[in-house]
């Protein structure tokens, strides 16, 4: 596994990857198997703070990367089993006619197969699973994020931020007052197609998906590391 490479006295998090080429030595977010942390410190890369921080920086960025990639699992997992022809779907159903998960006191709470193949052709519940996955996406990633005080406020950390309190509150933005020392927007974003910004006029509108669609939501747990 590797780690997180930042010079000692650089900014903990921007936002940018290695891979952009605006990004200095002294600003990258990035992480290598090149070295290990103990080649790290000896060639000046991290001092003790910094390999702690780092190390909270890089498993924070794992887990945003955790929830892309999830969510690419969930959905396509999905639509391959609403495209399976009538052969593969009864065999499938033969193989596997029912499915559990199991409760705190180790008992199961079982279903059938074909009942839930079936709720996904409900247009209503094939709509609120995005939303689901991606609004359990940004609570975890914003609450690990706060756990280490953002890593420095970078805006697109901010951005996060905001997201997750607006998930929180029931999807809607919720913009008391905006700390003009922290902006939050992914202007200097090593990968963007839109630019989101926070400002004071969102108040009360929904994030989901109207703000942001699930590809920029994806496109934004994948800004904290690079792939």
């Amino acid at each position: 596994m590797g780690v997180i490479l930042v010079p000692a006295d650089a900014s903990l998090a921007t936002g940018r990857c290695a891979c952009d080429p605006s990004a200095s030595s002294h600003n990258t977010f990035a992480h290598t198997s090149a070295f290990n942390v103990a080649d790290a410190r000896a060639r000046g890369y991290l001092s003790p703070i910094a390999m702690k921080t780092n190390q909270a920086a890089y498993e924070v960025g794992q887990l945003a990367q955790d929830m892309a990639r999830g969510y690419a699992a969930h959905i396509t997992a999905i639509r391959i089993a609403s495209r399976l022809d009538h052969k593969a779907f009864f065999r499938l159903i033969a193989d596997y006619p029912s499915d559990f998960v199991q409760r705190k006191d180790g008992t199961k709470w079982s279903f059938d197969t074909q009942d839930a193949l079936g709720d996904l052709a409900d247009k209503e519940i094939a709509e609120e699973l995005p939303r689901v996955w991606l609004a359990g996406s940004l609570l975890a990633v914003g609450d690990e994020l706060k756990k280490h005080d953002y890593f420095g406020h970078a805006p697109e950390l901010e951005l996060v931020r905001h997201l997750r309190n607006s998930i929180a509150h029931g999807n809607r933005f919720r913009i008391e007052h905006l700390d003009e020392k922290h902006p939050a927007h992914n202007r200097d974003a090593w990968f963007k197609h839109t630019i989101f910004e926070i400002t004071p006029e969102l108040d009360g509108q929904p994030v989901l998906f109207d703000f942001m669609e699930v590809g920029d939501v994806v496109d934004l747990c994948f800004l904290s590391a690079c792939p």
